[in-house]
């Protein structure tokens, strides 16, 4: 009988831990990229898009598609649709993962 989709399996298992450290360097070609967001007209962009409102913020959201989404390309994104694809590059760095094993 298998579980819930929510609920872990009723017997007991061997559990991996992952972790790999990963850099992202972010690279804005366009400034339009942030300015649009922080800028003297991001309070309009802000209540059609996103509540991002500083570069930390903008950085922090760009940063989460890439690494979770698999964005390379911010145009793909909903309020930069508008840029060209080069205006923001995107260049991942990973390390070697290490595993921990328990039982």
């Amino acid at each position: 009988m298998s579980s819930p989709a929510n609920e872990p399996p009723s017997s007991s298992g061997t559990t991996y831990r992952v972790s790999a450290e990963v850099s992202l360097e972010i690279v804005v070609h366009n400034p339009d990229a942030i300015e649009r967001v922080t800028g003297a007209a991001g309070d309009e962009w802000r209540s059609l898009f996103y509540r991002l409102e500083t570069v930390d913020h903008v950085l922090q959201h760009w940063t989460y598609n890439a690494l979770c989404n698999g964005i390379r390309d911010v145009s793909l994104l909903e309020g930069w649709g508008d840029l060209d694809a080069t205006a923001v590059t995107f260049e991942l760095e990973y390390g070697i993962p290490s595993v921990e094993v328990s039982s």
